[in-house]
């Protein structure tokens, strides 16, 4: 009996340390997630403000274009 219980308590010290560890892990994995995150909401931005430059440069180049010169 005294063998089963010390096996017994063995196993959930085990248990004990092994979701420690693998609570640890999880939160290091949710904070590698959220700061992911967040440095794509910069990369969506930067990549929107460039689309945004390079699209007022293209209707900023193509607009003399498109206007009737002067004598007309």
């Amino acid at each position: 009996m005294t063998d089963t219980i010390s096996d017994l308590q063995m196993r959930l010290a085990f248990q004990d340390d092994t979701i420690d560890a693998l609570n640890q892990q999880v939160t290091q994995l949710a904070q590698d997630v959220t700061s992911l995150q967040q440095q794509l909401q910069v990369m969506y931005k930067k990549l929107g403000d460039m689309a945004y430059q390079l699209e007022q440069r293209s209707n900023s180049a193509a607009a003399p274009v498109d206007e009737r010169p002067p004598h007309y």
